[in-house]
Parts: C-alpha cells; structure tokens; sequence
C-alpha cells in the first residue's frame, strides 16, 4: 500500500484499490490533528454526512477535512451485494467523489463497517467519524503544547479482518484475531506509528473473548496492551471473514449530538 497525500483534508492515506470504498488508514500531516468524534445516537448514512457537514463548517472546515468514518449495519452483504453498481458501496463512493475525497482515484477516508448482533439499525447508520483541524485552530496552551511534541502525530485505520485464506477454514477464533490484529500493526507501521502510539483498538467479533485470548492479543499489541481492547458483539458487513479490529492513535475524543 502507498501512502498518498491528501493536502486539502491535512493529512495522508493509505491507498487500496481504485474500486475500494475506503482506503486503509489515514495519518495527520505535520500542522494538523486528528480528532475522533462518536455520535450520541446513530444515524441514517444520508443525515449523517448532513451532520458531518454542519460540524465541519461550524469549526471553519471544509468537507476534505473528513478523513474517517465507522458504519454500523442491519446485516452483512453478501459479496454480490457488496460489490453491485447499485449498492451501497457505490452510493458512498458517490458521496466521496462529490466531496472531492478521493485522490489520483483512490478512496481516501478510512471506514469501519460492522453490524450489531443486540438491536442492529434497520438500515445503514454513521457511529462516528473522524477528522483533521490545524493545530492553529486549537486553544493557545494546547497548541503550543502540540508543536513541542514530536509525537503528537495522529492517525486512525480502517477495520480489517482475519487473512482471506482463513474465511472458509476451520482455523479458531485465536488464530483469526491474531491474524487480523497483524494486518492493523501493518498499516500503523505504514502510517508511520508503533502500537504504542495507538490510543483504543477496537476488536468486533461475534462472539465472547476468553482470557487466553485477550492475554494473546494484548501481548499482539506491545505498548498499547495496557490501554485495552474495546470488545464490540459484531458481525462483519461482508459475508466471509469472521472478525475485524481498528486502531487510532489521537489526542481528541468528541461527542457530537445527532
């Protein structure tokens, strides 16, 4: 994966497919910031770019500061639906297009997209999302504080799953995370991080996480282990792969109401 440059949304991406509707990861350029905001409550896919926009705009930003979204589902595609000229894949990547953030013709926001097992939307809905802001735009003390800090670079990745060679198998559920937990250490390396830079990973599997393997995935994630996992009852939004994680790495946690 290359990691391309997004100027006018202030930060970098790591580029998949020209045909992806996400790319795998995003990092701040120097003089910006990453910040993380979750809804209050979720919604609709249409009302939330709506949403994002007003946010946006009230903090003096444009629609290419967006470089983060995490979806919630009422079920997983099926890889027909998922890849069909009149699905929702190809909605969003319409909305992308129109908000000028796809780059050289790649998709440049991240996404997690998983489903809820307990009181799945009935459609899809927005979760939370993620953005840029100048370190200008912060509050004097703060900004300062930032530009001393070498480390203050910030990042987030897209949700990935256990290798594709283990969806049909028999392989457990250990050997999935550990797998998927890899393929997210590789795009913090190539975002240019460690996991000791990651402030929350998240693991959505469907199912409960015994001791053993949360003690084998915290040692799978170095420095970050004593920050935890977030555990989230999922399914993934594709039909095939069992289980999907995502990490970021930021200074700023929002709540925004819906």
């Amino acid at each position: 994966m290359e990691l391309r440059e997004h100027t006018e949304g202030g930060y970098r991406f790591l580029a998949t497919s020209p045909r992806a509707p996400y790319s795998a990861g995003v990092v701040a350029l120097p003089g910006h910031e990453i910040v993380h905001a979750t809804l209050r409550r979720p919604v609709a896919v249409a009302e939330g770019f709506r949403l994002i926009e007003r946010h946006l705009q009230s903090l003096g930003r444009l629609r290419a500061a967006l470089c983060g979204v995490e979806l919630r589902g009422a079920a997983p595609y099926t890889p027909e639906e998922w890849s069909a000229p009149s699905g929702f894949n190809e909605r969003y990547r319409a909305v992308l297009r129109e908000w000028g953030l796809f780059v050289d013709g790649y998709p440049a926001v991240a996404r997690t997209n998983v489903v809820p097992v307990v009181q799945p939307p009935d459609e899809q809905v927005f979760h939370a999302f993620s953005y840029t802001v100048p370190l200008s735009r912060l509050q004097p003390a703060e900004a300062a504080t930032a530009a001393a800090a070498p480390h203050r670079s910030t990042f987030v990745t897209s949700g990935a799953p256990e290798a594709q060679a283990m969806w049909a198998s028999e392989v457990s559920v250990d050997e999935r995370l550990l797998s998927c937990l890899d393929a997210i250490g590789g795009a913090v390396t190539a975002l240019g991080h460690t996991w000791d830079d990651a402030t929350a990973i998240d693991v959505y599997l469907r199912e409960g996480i015994s001791t053993v393997l949360a003690q084998a995935a915290l040692e799978r994630i170095g420095g970050a282990a004593g920050r935890g996992l977030h555990w989230y009852l999922t399914k993934t939004p594709l039909i095939g792969p069992y289980l999907e994680a995502d990490a970021r790495g930021v200074w700023q946690e929002v709540q925004v109401d819906a």
